[in-house]
Order: C-alpha cells, then structure tokens, then sequence
C-alpha cells in the first residue's frame, strides 16, 4: 500500500484548513434539493450544512487503519508528536484518502453514482473549478448529460475537456464567477 510522506503540510493545506473553521451552514441550503460529488477532501460541504455529499476521495476528517482497514474517526486535530494507532491490531492509522493507485471509497463512489442517476431534464449539474480528466470521475458530466441535466462548467481554463457537452461555460475564478451567478439565478441581484 502507498505509504503516506512524512512531511509538515504546505501552505495550500493550511489555508484550506484556515477556511474549515470559518465554513458555516448556507442560509435558504434546504430550498432546492441539491446533491455534491466532490473530489475534494476536506469536508468543507458538510461544515457549510451540505448533508448529501459523495466524497469520491474519501476525508481528511476520517482515519483509516494502513494494515486491517479499520475505520475511525479520532479526535481534531490530532497531537502531532504522536501518530493515531488502530485500536484493533495497533496498525498506523491515516486519513481516509484515496492516494494515487489506490481504488475509490465504494460507498462514496456509490453515492455519486446514485446523484447523477438521480438527474432528469431540467436538472442542473455545476462542475466547478476541475481538470475534467480525473477517471473515473471525470465521466459523471457526460452521464448526467445523458439523463436530460443541463450542465453550467466555471472554470480558470475554458475551453475545457467539457467544453464541448456543457451548455455554458462561465471562465474565471469559481470563487468570483459561482456566487454572481448564483445571486443572479435567485434573483437578488440588479441588473444594470
């Protein structure tokens, strides 16, 4: 099995980790039944009130044992002069994260496949700020295209491997480009 660097995190780590604090549930998240498939493992749908979410690469918050594959969930943050141990056979424990080579969680991969099974015509699919070429993931937009969904891309780098199924493609910074968007689609924005 990939073993896991022995390294302090970097400052992209830290800075998403910065973010987690501050995530709050969304006001007016329950008006529209909304599902995420995320390729990011940091939790942070969830700290922002998202309870439909598929983890297709597992969390950081949720520790897995690297010899029997037990699963737990100790205590955050962890003290770092001491290395979390599997109360089953003593193993390492590491964070629940598909590593390159390594398969996806099936229950997550189920999920995601059961959201995207789940769209009909005039369902919207967001794919926001990804490569579009990490598979099997990289297949859902097209699955959901295929069941009638109408697919928004935002994206730095457009065109993209999506570009030619999607129905819009809004360039720049998911961060910039999604809340406008969002604002104008419920209307609490003038336009002028």
């Amino acid at each position: 099995a990939p073993s896991v660097a022995p390294t302090a995190p970097g400052p992209a780590f830290g800075a998403r980790w910065r973010c987690s604090g501050a995530a709050r549930p969304l006001a007016g998240a329950g008006a529209a039944r909304m599902q995420f498939v995320t390729m990011n493992v940091d939790s942070l749908h969830q700290m922002a009130g998202s309870d439909a979410v598929a983890e297709v690469h597992g969390s950081v918050q949720h520790f897995r044992c690297s010899s029997c594959g037990t699963r737990a969930n100790p205590q955050l943050p962890l003290d770092a002069k001491r290395q979390p141990r599997c109360e089953g056979c003593g193993g390492r424990m590491r964070p629940d994260v598909t590593l390159f080579l390594e398969g996806l969680p099936e229950d997550q991969w189920d999920a995601a496949c059961t959201a995207i099974g789940a769209l009909r015509p005039g369902d919207v699919m967001l794919v926001v700020g990804t490569s579009s070429v990490v598979y099997p993931a990289a297949h859902l937009p097209s699955d959901a295209k295929r069941r009638g969904a109408t697919i928004i891309e935002f994206n730095l780098d457009v065109p993209s491997p999506l570009s030619d199924i999607v129905d819009i493609s809004v360039q720049g910074r998911a961060c910039e480009t999604l809340p406008t968007c969002v604002k104008m689609a419920l209307g609490q924005m003038r336009m002028e």
